[in-house]
């Protein structure tokens, strides 16, 4: 049976969800590789790890925060390097079905895949999740994109797109690959089921007469990164709009700005990643 591995990034992990992570994948992989973007409690982290009493789990600590892209290339470096070519990608508050790994494994052999991704639940939004992707059940179908977390990444696919770009540092970094993996021929599919439970900042509905409006309520940090990345990546690939990304962020700021805490920081942040992104010509 092929090997397949996984691979977790940490910053600042609650302890009680990152063991629910692990116990849950921990057993359907030949290696699990956490990578620690320079967690302050990386004491209780390497305590949770050795209370799992396993040589399966490498304990990678990059000693300060370098970003999503930079951790995740850390986790296919080493899963390369081993001759494995096939890596789970996890956030570290993703929680994956006992059966993930099984729904995947007969698709392996497909031509051109770039990742394989499946459906989730949002934990802010379990039931607009379930009817929302309701219809792909059973399905295999191409999308065009997908989130980094419980996607199987093709090791050789993410070598030949050069990798994650470490740039971005964090937001639209799976995008951004799943584009360049397009542009070099492969292909992201879906498998039709609910693979893992996630969560998506901290996510919650506003209605506003017939409309239902998601807000995210991410920190200004990560405000800055979304609306500067949202730029840089319309730049890099041909395929999108700067004028539609330019006008999408304008959009999330206003939604921001109207219906979030943190009013003022998050529009200063939103702007100065906007400049940002706009002067960052790729």
């Amino acid at each position: 049976m092929e090997a397949i591995f996984a691979g977790i990034v940490l910053f600042n992990p609650e302890i009680s969800r990152l063991k629910e992570n692990i116990t849950h994948i921990l057993g359907q992989v030949d290696r699990l590789i956490l990578v620690d973007n320079g967690s302050s409690n990386k004491e209780e982290i390497q305590s949770e790890i050795q209370s799992f009493n396993t040589d399966k789990i490498l304990y990678i600590n990059l000693q300060k925060n370098k970003g999503i892209a930079t951790a995740l290339n850390v986790i296919a470096d080493s899963t390369e390097s081993c001759g494995v070519k096939w890596v789970l990608t996890l956030d570290q508050d993703t929680v994956c079905k006992d059966d993930i790994i099984e729904k995947y494994r007969p698709y392996l052999s497909m031509k051109n895949v770039g990742q394989f991704t499946c459906l989730y639940q949002d934990r802010n939004f379990l039931e607009d999740e379930c009817k929302k992707e309701g219809f792909g059940f059973g399905n295999l179908k191409k999308v065009p994109w997908c989130i980094t977390s419980a996607a199987l990444l093709n090791v050789e696919a993410w070598k030949k797109a050069g990798k994650f770009d470490e740039s971005l540092f964090i937001d639209q970094v799976d995008y951004d690959m799943c584009l360049t993996m397009r542009e070099k021929g492969y292909y992201i599919y879906q498998v039709g089921f609910v693979g893992f439970v996630h969560e998506i900042g901290q996510g919650h509905i506003v209605k506003v007469g017939p409309w239902k409006i998601k807000t995210w309520n991410h920190s200004p940090f990560r405000r800055y990164y979304g609306t500067r990345n949202a730029m840089l990546v319309s730049q890099k690939h041909k395929e999108l709009s700067e004028v539609c990304a330019f006008l999408g962020a304008v959009k999330h700021i206003i939604i921001i700005f109207i219906f979030e805490d943190q009013k003022l920081e998050k529009l200063g942040a939103g702007l100065k990643g906007l400049k940002d992104g706009m002067k960052e010509k790729r």
